[in-house]
């Protein structure tokens, strides 16, 4: 385990498995430039197995990347099944790492998040929907 220090009164600990994380989200997004979206869906899906084992707190936008890189996909039922695990789970992931928080604050967090990943399944649905028209072709009568 490293020791980070941030500013001179925190202290983080970080173990090898956060930067093992950190390595494949950037992995994601390599992959991602290629247009190659199922390998970045799955360094995605690796990196959320240890995401959900991690001490470390992240933001919600970083569990976003797994669900709207499926949509990229077409993978759309996957990442409405990940959307909703996302909401399930808020409070649940808020609260442990806010635990030294009131219950009421950590709800209004997770009420928060919620909206963020509401937002975020809209324009995956959006795009969704464009692509799906897009791929039909125009109409005709």
């Amino acid at each position: 385990m490293l020791k980070v220090v941030i500013h001179s009164e925190i202290v983080v600990n970080r173990k090898p498995e956060d930067d093992l994380i950190a390595s494949l989200h950037r992995e994601a997004t390599q992959w991602k430039e290629r247009k190659n979206w199922n390998q970045a869906v799955q360094c995605l899906q690796s990196a959320k197995g240890y995401m959900e084992r991690s001490t470390v707190i992240y933001p919600v936008l970083t569990w976003l990347r797994l669900p709207l890189f499926l949509q990229q996909a077409d993978r759309y039922p996957e990442a409405l099944i990940e959307f909703q695990w996302l909401i399930d789970t808020a409070e649940a992931r808020t609260a442990r790492g806010f635990s030294h928080l009131p219950k009421r604050k950590i709800q209004q967090m997770a009420r928060e998040d919620v909206r963020t990943i509401k937002d975020k399944m809209r324009l995956a649905a959006e795009r969704e929907a464009k692509r799906r028209a897009k791929a039909n072709g125009p109409l005709t009568r």
